[in-house]
């Protein structure tokens, strides 16, 4: 039995189609039995190199004709996918998934360092995680956002189309991720931004607003 595609993708110049041909992909390889998967990769490199777990994987593999990337059919095993690309004998990209547990922590990362003053805005990328530091994609966990300071929360993002985001505080991941989006509100000052959700350690970023007259 082969229950879906796990996409790696292995660029070594990008494509500009690349999230449509990674859109329908399952980015999980975290399951409880030795079923067989399809990983499909896609890759503009001479040679690619696939591998389970640190051991190569020697079959050959296939084109798959729905996505149009290079497929192998193997057992699951927990542990970790990882492809790399090659060009002129020299390794140029690569790409793992890991398998994962339960999430305990929300990742988070700011684009920013600080703010330029009242009306500057900051991205935050959330990312559920499990007790390794692994990314969890399967999670749907609700995440609550608490701005303190001179800012406000313009909204929350998951990606999925088939629901919304908004200004609202509170919103589940989408496949473990999502994003969030503030504005400063004055000046000068310290913003705290805190994300919680059940089951999960509460993570904090904290950004200054330093105006440069």
């Amino acid at each position: 039995m082969v229950r879906g595609t796990h996409g790696l993708s292995c660029y070594y110049t990008m494509p500009e189609n690349k999230n449509d041909l990674l859109s329908d992909l399952n980015e999980n390889w975290s399951y409880k039995s030795c079923e067989n998967e399809k990983v499909a990769c896609f890759a503009n490199c001479e040679r690619v190199v696939f591998k389970l777990n640190g051991i190569e994987i020697d079959e050959l593999p296939t084109k798959d004709q729905n996505s149009g990337g290079i497929c192998w059919t193997i057992p699951f095993l927990k542990g970790g996918l990882f492809v790399s690309g090659y060009i002129n004998g020299k390794e140029v990209a690569n790409f793992q998934l890991k398998s994962f547990e339960q999430p305990e922590t929300i990742g988070c990362q700011s684009d920013v360092q600080a703010l330029s003053g009242k009306g500057d805005t900051a991205q935050m990328k959330l990312t559920l995680l499990d007790k390794n530091g692994n990314p969890v994609f399967i999670s749907d966990n609700e995440i609550t956002c608490q701005i303190s300071g001179p800012a406000k929360l313009l909204g929350l993002e998951n990606g999925d189309m088939t629901g919304y985001g908004g200004p609202q505080n509170k919103l589940r991941v989408f496949y473990g991720r999502m994003l969030a989006f503030m504005e400063s509100t004055d000046d000068k000052g310290q913003v705290s931004i805190e994300f919680s959700g059940n089951w999960l350690s509460t993570s904090k970023i904290t950004l200054q607003i330093n105006k440069h007259f």
